[in-house]
């Protein structure tokens, strides 16, 4: 058992990562991930999670790969409600919630200040305003 007031602990161990910016070129993200498992398999590198890919679609594609090997996945923002699934996603963990209970949010917020008017600006992902 570790504590984490113990300045012992990393004296005999070591954390590594590995970073990659695939800047959204999914063919990328996916086979940078088999390259990760492949080492795992000849025990070049003992992964413990990956953080990560940034979109939902990718991080469900990837999920469905890690999960094959028990591997944790961390979304930081994939918000889509399909990865809320735990049958589907058995190791993904998410830190923002789905876009689903951001809406619902937004909802009860709109609902609480009975605002009647809303007024939207939103991007379509490549930074041009809508």
């Amino acid at each position: 058992k570790t504590s984490r007031t113990n300045p012992s602990f990393l004296k005999s161990n070591s954390i590594s990562f590995s970073y990659n910016n695939t800047l959204y070129n999914y063919d990328q993200v996916i086979y940078d991930k088999c390259q990760l498992i492949n080492k795992q398999k000849q025990n070049q590198n003992r992964i413990l999670a990956v953080i990560g890919p940034a979109g939902s679609s990718v991080t469900i594609n990837v999920q469905n790969l890690l999960q094959l090997f028990d591997i944790p996945q961390i979304g930081y923002s994939a918000t889509s409600v399909d990865l809320s699934d735990k049958k589907a996603f058995k190791t993904f963990l998410r830190v923002v919630p789905s876009d689903y209970l951001q809406v619902k949010a937004m909802v009860d917020v709109v609902i609480t200040m009975n605002w009647t008017y809303l007024f939207a600006i939103y991007t379509d992902g490549n930074k041009k305003l809508i």
